[in-house]
């Protein structure tokens, strides 16, 4: 429990729960905790997993676990800075999801349109 392989394999099975509006009975839930108690000590210890961490803590919390890290460890990415410096916009996207679900949205428009853009066919065609 606890390792990488363990942490990725849970954090997609709670996303799954999640976004299907399944629900975890307490029992369940609390073989969450001692990971739960270390996500936001995690993410400072490594940074640059802050929206793996981020998205385990929330996705804990909607799914039943009692407690603030998600809010708290998004308050702190947020004060980071953290979204500002992907790589990548989906990436940012991913961030700026996040981030809304505790109420700290940081709105891009221009993100979205290059999203849009891309989604859609309109990025640049290659010349080859």
């Amino acid at each position: 429990m606890g390792d990488v392989m363990w942490l990725k394999q849970n954090a997609e099975f709670l996303c799954v729960l999640r976004a299907t509006g399944a629900s975890l009975p307490p029992d369940v839930l609390a073989l969450y905790h001692p990971i739960y108690a270390s996500l936001a000590q995690q993410a400072g210890d490594f940074p640059q997993y802050y929206r793996f961490f981020l998205s385990m803590a929330l996705d804990l919390e909607d799914l039943g676990m009692p407690g603030r890290v998600g809010l708290v460890l998004a308050q702190w990415c947020a004060d980071q800075r953290l979204d500002l410096v992907e790589l990548s916009d989906q990436q940012r996207a991913e961030a700026v999801a996040l981030f809304a679900r505790p109420g700290l949205g940081r709105p891009d428009p221009a993100l979205g349109q290059r999203l849009a853009g891309s989604a859609g066919g309109g990025a640049a065609k290659p010349a080859f």
